[in-house]
């Protein structure tokens, strides 16, 4: 309750009190304690300190044992892994993976335990899978926020930009971590283990495409691509569609292939593969 003083008026009168009688002044503030300049001023000038000191101690104060200093959105986007399932993208639910699927001119990003699921869902085939990397909620919301200036608003969409190639083509040459297609997280007893053949090196897995490439010369092919490739051989490659699409346009710029008017398709040299 502010308390009035002095004017019939009802102007508010400082309430602070100093060693020889009230204040008289007029109340420069009325909530929550009347108070004139003078007196508001030096009650600023008595907290400031205190204030200022507790907050400084907060900042010097090093993280709990234990408890790491949280990390940043751009860390976060930045360290993504890439992943991808053996023998194909798997059916069922399976560690969360982080997804962009490509429609059109633009990519969509997003996270799932069942990425075969949401392709049904989207009417999305296999092909429009363009990464995966290991993560779930929180890698998607960094990377929503990386790739924020060009999101479709409302949508998990973002239009195709050079930043966004970039950060998709420098995962594609990284080492995948591999997700078993039968991954079952709702079993409570423990699996039988399975034999799950080696997974190539990727030296090995770039001399097999090799000589994919080069026994669809021999055959008469006309071109090759993607499709035609890992459709068939994914099994024996054991590598996603991404890499087969990044390791053809490796042996484009090598000039083992040529490229044609046709994204993603390649023809055959007229000499032979064999020196290659």
């Amino acid at each position: 309750m502010v308390q009035l003083f002095g004017l019939s008026s009802g102007v508010p009168r400082c309430v602070a009190a100093t060693s020889e009688s009230p204040c008289r002044e007029a109340a420069a503030i009325a909530t929550p304690v009347a108070l004139c300049e003078t007196h508001r001023l030096r009650i600023a000038l008595d907290l400031t300190p205190e204030v200022l000191g507790r907050a400084l101690v907060r900042r010097a104060t090093p993280p709990a044992p234990g408890r790491p200093a949280p990390r940043s959105m751009a860390s976060i986007a930045t360290s993504a892994q890439p992943a991808e399932f053996i023998g194909g993208i798997a059916a069922g639910r399976h560690a969360p993976v982080v997804y962009f699927l490509l429609n059109g001119s633009r990519v969509k990003i997003g996270y799932t335990r069942s990425l075969v699921t949401r392709l049904r869902a989207l009417a999305l085939g296999e092909s429009a899978v363009v990464l995966l990397l290991s993560g779930g909620r929180q890698l998607e919301s960094a990377l929503h926020a990386e790739f924020a200036a060009t999101r479709v608003k409302g949508t998990e969409w973002f239009e195709i930009t050079a930043p966004l190639l970039r950060y998709i083509g420098g995962r594609l040459a990284r080492p995948a971590v591999a997700i078993q297609p039968d991954l079952d997280l709702d079993r409570d007893e423990p699996r039988e283990p399975q034999d799950v053949p080696a997974r190539p090196r990727m030296s090995e897995a770039r001399q097999a495409l090799l000589s994919l490439v080069k026994q669809a010369k021999a055959e008469g092919w006309d071109h090759i691509g993607p499709r035609h490739v890992w459709g068939q051989h994914r099994h024996t490659l054991r590598r996603s569609r991404p890499w087969v699409s990044a390791e053809l346009a490796r042996l484009a710029d090598e000039g083992v292939l040529c490229r044609t008017d046709e994204a993603g398709v390649y023809t055959f040299r007229d000499d032979d593969l064999e020196t290659a």
